[in-house]
């Protein structure tokens, strides 16, 4: 099973994200492909992936004969998951907008309707809920950068 992957470890292309590898010499390596013996081809040295999961690669990384070995955090973003997150933070700030404008309305006319103002803290509180949840569930921001440490060891 054979994944294209285009990406630079400090730029994201094709909405998935690979965190920069941070070493005293910041290995700076272009990832061309993934094949199926989980070994990448790069322009600089060469990449050998272990424990592949969809969060974490634990990588051996050669460059110049040193060997470096660490792991990199990879996310798959695609645009469906920013468009899921962006639909619910409107609808529940739609919900918090609109219930929170019928607390005061309600407030005012409680004697007559109590319904009104318990439906409008219900909303509101609904409302809260959807941001709070897309805000947990889908990672705030494609950009953010998390630094990982690699340690040099000794070449084959």
């Amino acid at each position: 099973m054979k994944k294209q992957v285009k990406m630079n470890l400090r730029q994201i292309i094709n909405h998935e994200m690979v965190y920069v590898l941070d070493n005293d010499y910041e290995l700076d390596l272009l990832l061309k492909t993934i094949n199926e013996s989980n070994h990448l081809h790069l322009t600089l040295g060469e990449v050998t992936l272990k424990n592949f999961t969809d969060h974490s690669v634990t990588i051996e990384a050669k460059q110049n004969s040193k060997q470096y070995t660490g792991s990199v955090v990879i996310n798959y973003k695609t645009k469906t998951h920013l468009i899921n997150k962006l639909f619910i933070i409107i609808a529940g700030s739609i919900f918090i907008i609109f219930f929170a404008f019928l607390v005061p309305i309600s407030l005012k006319y409680f004697d007559q309707n109590k319904w009104l103002l318990y439906g409008a803290i219900i909303g509101t509180v609904i409302g809260l809920m959807l941001v709070t949840i897309a805000i947990s569930i889908y990672p705030v921001g494609i950009g953010k950068k998390e630094k990982t440490k690699i340690k040099e060891s000794e070449s084959f």
